[in-house]
């Protein structure tokens, strides 16, 4: 079994060597960064947006349903490639979810 572990991980090695492995991984990591980053800007946007048009805050106890259900619609429609580029969603609870 260590053999064949040991042969497996031989084959791996010649085909990507480490070097191309360890920049592929810096890339993923600087990208995954940039798109949080991209996300947190893009939910505190929104959010300036649900005040300022809605006058929704964080601290709103009560939204009623057609103020939700519309502001969710108009977020969508404003911000549709935003959102799926950063992989989020806005519930009609105006909660952002991971998609």
């Amino acid at each position: 079994m260590k053999k064949i572990r040991a042969l497996i991980l031989k084959f791996w090695f010649l085909l990507f060597p480490k070097q191309t492995v360890n920049q592929i991984n810096n890339q993923l990591k600087e990208s995954l960064k940039d798109r949080e980053q991209r996300a947190v800007k893009l939910v505190f946007e929104i959010s300036q947006y649900l005040k300022e048009e809605f006058n929704i805050t964080d601290k709103s106890e009560y939204i009623p349903l057609n103020v939700r259900n519309r502001a969710s619609n108009e977020v969508n429609k404003k911000y549709r490639k935003e959102l799926k580029s950063c992989r989020l969603k806005v519930t009609n609870e105006l909660r952002f979810i991971r998609a």
